[in-house]
């Protein structure tokens, strides 16, 4: 179905918006007017504009109606001022308030916000009331009355839950109960909700529509998962979203803001859509327009990738402008965007940039080789923490203090510098040994000494393990990255032209290459490179752009560490970042994801067996 038919599809929907209603009020004031008080000296903020506009529930209502979808309006406010302007505001609009009930003892909660009118930004703080007192048991059954008669008449009910502070909750847990039971008296009614902090009480009959915050705080309630170590938002947003999905068996939409959406449809397909570039002005009520057009577009189409769509359309179009935005039909027919878009298998695969992804464009590939092909060097950060601790202390006992402090640093150094040459990072090491002063002068050994004594006894393990390949202890493909063959395999199929490099020493990349059987998978760099003596993987990077005339995105560089990954990134590489536990291959080991993601990967995985089949639809 196409965008103007979907569109044009929006007038014949009802759509039945429930929640938390609050009157947004804006102020526009002049900083330049107001004297100070004569009683208090406190300077008076002096309002030349007001406006008041729906807001929570009631900017969605606004939303619904203002892209031409009939909305009714059900929710508890009071009968007062603010309440009667939240009736007309929405009235004017075309939105049933006839539904709506207004108690005597309520008072109608607000947001007031204040607009600087030299700037039109917001720099005082808002002014807001919430109602301390919870929903009675006259308003509960009458609430449950109303929803009786009007669920079966809407075509999408949406549940917007903005309970921030004090007690009263229009969708309590009796009003929440009720409406699960109405959903299974109407199983092909679509309920949405947008819930701001009880995701967890609507994923078992509802589309979940979240941001990734929302989502984490449910995945800590329900999964009892340590959400707190989450380090990269989008790689967390998609392995609790799927959880979410195989436990209650609902889609689930997530907004990512500037990084576009995520979703999981009903099929359990994993869906990203990436952002629209667009110059923010004010992000308030974002979600919201997100929530209205993706409720409307998914009832009318029957695609949650359009869906998804339609909602991070109607979000940029929404941030573009002042306040809570507003969105016609017209405004989103002109400015609508076919955005990047594409379908995931496994939800370990992590797209960071989805702009990035151009699909046939990768001539040429750049792997690194320990932690991204090779395992035999696992646990190099061990060798090389005790050859520096060593070296800066002399092995001396020093206080703790001084030795966490060293450590710091040196444990810093090695995760800063994963993926650039040995040498350089002896460099440092020498350095650092001269700026502690703990040995004399003396016994200061030079970089290559301690290159010479680090590379030995790192040796020593790597030689420890192909022993035990070669007594038929281990195999050679438990000291392989999970799939790399195959993905090495699919990149020659391809005809691209796949080379090897390293921080190691070259002569030892090559032997270790061979003895795992690999080195033959890899072009000879020095067909196109000068390899006598040192060269740095910007280097080699920087030549075979030039030696094969690469434009953006025609150079695949893949690596677990940070230096190949922003070194791809200056260049417009591709870049995959493998982020593997290098001792339990499918997990993750969440240090790399964060020095990589720090480094601007395009794409995060734990390894190639688990995300083969979304490496071939993204990269072939």
């Amino acid at each position: 179905m196409g965008i103007e038919k979907i569109v044009e599809g929006f007038r014949k929907l009802k759509v039945l918006v429930v929640g938390d209603f609050f009157l947004d009020k804006y102020y526009i004031y002049d900083p330049k007017i107001g004297e100070p008080s004569l009683e208090t000296g406190i300077i008076p903020i002096v309002v030349t504009e007001y406006e008041p506009s729906p807001g929570a529930a009631g900017n969605v209502a606004k939303n619904v109606a203002m892209l031409g979808a009939r909305a009714t309006a059900l929710g508890v406010i009071g009968d007062d001022e603010e309440g009667r302007t939240l009736l007309e505001c929405l009235e004017r609009l075309g939105v049933d308030t006839s539904h709506m009930i207004l108690s005597p003892h309520r008072a109608t909660q607000f947001y007031s916000k204040f607009f600087n009118a030299e700037t039109m930004k917001e720099d005082k703080p808002r002014i807001d009331r919430y109602d301390f007192s919870p929903l009675t048991e006259d308003e509960e059954r009458e609430l449950k009355n109303k929803l009786d008669l009007l669920v079966k008449e809407a075509d999408v009910v949406l549940l917007i839950d903005q309970c921030e502070a004090g007690k009263f909750r229009t969708l309590n847990h009796g009003v929440v109960d009720h409406l699960r039971s109405l959903k299974r008296k109407y199983p092909g009614k679509l309920f949405i909700a947008d819930s701001r902090k009880n995701v967890r009480e609507f994923l078992d009959f509802c589309v979940v529509k979240c941001n990734t915050i929302e989502l984490l705080k449910a995945a800590g309630e329900i999964l009892k998962e340590s959400v707190e170590k989450c380090i990269n938002l989008i790689l967390c947003s998609q392995i609790y979203g799927k959880k979410f999905f195989e436990r209650f068996g609902n889609p689930i939409a997530i907004t990512l803001g500037e990084k576009g959406a995520l979703g999981i449809d009903e099929g359990g397909t994993l869906i990203r859509i990436s952002a629209k570039e667009v110059e923010v002005v004010d992000v308030c009520g974002a979600g919201d327009a997100f929530t209205s057009c993706f409720s409307l577009a998914l009832i009318e189409s029957q695609d949650f990738r359009k869906a998804l769509s339609f909602g991070v359309n109607c979000g940029g179009i929404c941030v573009q402008q002042p306040r809570t935005g507003k969105v016609t039909p017209k405004v989103l027919l002109n400015e609508f965007e076919a955005l990047p878009s594409f379908s995931l298998k496994n939800e370990n695969t992590i797209v960071l940039n989805p702009e990035k992804i151009k699909n046939e464009g990768v001539k040429v590939a750049l792997f690194d080789f320990d932690g991204t092909v090779s395992l035999l060097r696992r646990g190099w950060e061990d060798v090389m923490e005790k050859v520096m601790m060593e070296a800066i202390t002399g092995g001396k006992e020093v206080s703790r203090e001084l030795h966490h402090q060293i450590l710091s640093t040196v444990r810093n150094l090695i995760n800063r510098s994963t993926g650039v040459r040995t040498s350089v990072q002896m460099r440092v090491l020498e350095k650092l040994v001269r700026r502690y002063g703990l040995i004399p002068e003396k016994e200061i050994l030079s970089y290559q000494e301690y290159k010479k004594i680090y590379t030995s006894r790192l040796k020593e393990v790597v030689k420890k393990r192909m022993n035990e390949v070669n007594t038929g202890r281990k195999k050679k493909k438990e000291f392989l990255v999970k799939g790399v063959v195959e993905f090495l395999e699919l990149l020659k199929e391809n005809n691209i032209k796949v080379f090897l490099a390293s921080g190691t020493d070259r002569s030892d990349v090559v032997e270790e290459a061979g003895f795992l059987g690999v080195y033959d998978d890899f072009e000879p760099l020095e067909n196109v490179v000068n390899v006598k003596g040192e060269i740095t993987k910007r280097e080699i990077v920087e030549e075979l752009v030039k030696r094969f005339d690469l434009s953006d995105g025609e150079l695949l560089v893949v690596g677990d560490g940070p230096v190949e990954i922003m070194i791809g990134w200056k260049y417009k590489a591709l870049t995959l970042g493998v982020a593997c536990d290098e001792y339990e291959e499918d997990r993750w080991d969440f240090r790399k994801v964060e020095r990589l993601s720090r480094a601007k990967a395009d794409i995060l995985i734990p390894n190639f067996s688990l995300c083969l089949e979304d490496l071939k639809s993204l990269i072939f």
